[in-house]
């Protein structure tokens, strides 16, 4: 499946007219820890490997689209999944071979999400705590399987945002939840990754 998902601040006042009619699909407390390599090697790809209550699941991007307000993921969730896309051996344990390959996990985020459903777009509502502090996201989200559906998505993704008054966050500012613990916590890598985003747009 590819992600397509549109990160915005979201006001008291934007969240009550946002969920007015929205379907409520639940609530769930989540725990996710990141991993790398020592010198950020993945991330520095764009490649993000979490372990989500005790589930590994790993994003990579998906093309399709020039908006960069709007993130394209491939999502990787079974294990041969995502030992081909590591270049790992499909035998043995998944995380003893993550440790084995020197990948370290690196941050712990923990989340209490509100799921809504509103015009087939999935809504999470985040407050998400980490060491050192904590922030609140809108994540706006549509799930497609062929590449080619990905920029009729984002475009319905950008109106549906347009619709509710709702302010974008870049990524590039750090607009993931992620990225914003690590400007917080780890000015290198932070620099690392601006850079690495700067060089891709470029390219």
């Amino acid at each position: 499946m590819i992600e397509v998902e549109l990160k915005c601040f979201l006001s008291p006042e934007q969240e009550e007219v946002l969920i007015e009619d929205a379907l409520f699909i639940g609530q769930e407390e989540l725990c996710d820890v990141y991993y790398d390599l020592p010198h950020y090697e993945l991330s520095l790809k764009d490649f993000w490997l979490r372990k989500r209550n005790g589930v590994f699941l790993l994003k990579t991007p998906a093309g399709g689209g020039e908006l960069s307000v709007v993130a394209r993921r491939n999502e990787y969730e079974s294990h041969d999944d995502i030992c081909r896309a590591l270049e790992l051996p499909l035998e043995g344990d998944l995380e003893q071979k993550l440790i084995k390959a020197g990948y370290q996990p690196l941050y712990t985020l923990f989340q209490m999400r509100r799921k809504y459903k509103k015009d087939d777009i999935a809504i999470d509502l985040d407050r998400v705590t980490f060491d050192g502090g904590s922030c609140e996201r809108c994540e706006l989200e549509i799930l497609v399987e062929r590449q080619e559906d990905v920029l009729s998505a984002t475009e319905r993704l950008v109106l549906f945002a347009q619709k509710y008054d709702l302010q974008p966050l870049r990524l590039e500012d750090g607009a993931a939840k992620l990225i914003g613990l690590i400007k917080k916590i780890n000015p290198e890598h932070y620099a690392l990754l601006q850079e690495a985003f700067n060089k891709s747009n470029k390219e």
